[in-house]
């Protein structure tokens, strides 16, 4: 079979999986579950990456016309001198902003399209995938993260303008102005470096 067959029906199979997994991911508890799980994780990723900000994300949001389903409180941490990572100390306090978003074309989506790579990639060891999705899965995060900052501190606290500060700019480019495609592009050409970064050697020597 040429190489452009093989390639084809690797990409009609990966479509295959890929709308699979969008349909299963319909039922109301796996959607709500990944979204608790997600929450857990995701702000902690943000709180590591943010130096400005901490956020505390949660799995609901008031009732709304805009399918919104996530709560993200932000709170400043020069404006709070560094105490908004102790729990107790956010109880006494209100939140900074409350932001409300919808993951599941976010965050959901994307992890679908990662899982669709891991399973239909040829020729890696399945434990070797599986360290690989894991990892590709904290690159999306960090990114996810720097989108995040890029809504939450030029777009929405800048109105709309990038800011004069590094970071500002830094959040600008790597959170891709607010776009969301280019996460697909990110989590493709992990997933690639990755699996296929000895062939890829071996083709330019």
């Amino acid at each position: 079979m040429k190489f452009q067959d093989k390639l084809l029906k690797r990409i009609g199979l990966f479509l295959l999986v890929y709308i699979g997994l969008v349909l299963l991911f319909q039922v109301e508890a796996l959607r709500q579950g990944h979204l608790v799980y997600y929450c857990k994780v995701g702000d902690n990723f943000f709180n590591i990456v943010n130096p400005n900000y901490y956020a505390e994300f949660t799995p609901e949001a008031p009732e709304n016309e805009n399918d919104w389903n996530t709560t993200i409180a932000i709170y400043g941490e020069d404006k709070h001198n560094g105490k908004v990572g102790n729990k107790a100390y956010r109880k006494t306090v209100n939140p900074d902003r409350l932001f409300y978003r919808n993951l599941y074309e976010l965050v959901l989506l994307p992890t679908i399209f990662l899982m669709a790579l891991f399973i239909v990639t040829p020729g890696v060891n399945w434990k070797r995938k599986l360290l690989f999705f894991v990892i590709c899965i904290m690159i999306l995060y960090l990114f996810l993260s720097f989108h995040y900052s890029h809504i939450f501190e030029n777009l929405v606290m800048n109105n709309g303008e990038i800011g004069d500060s590094l970071w500002q700019k830094f959040v600008g480019i790597f959170g891709f102005r607010g776009l969301t495609e280019p996460l697909y592009l990110i989590a493709l050409v992990s997933w690639a470096a990755l699996c296929f970064s000895k062939d890829m050697a071996d083709y330019i020597k």
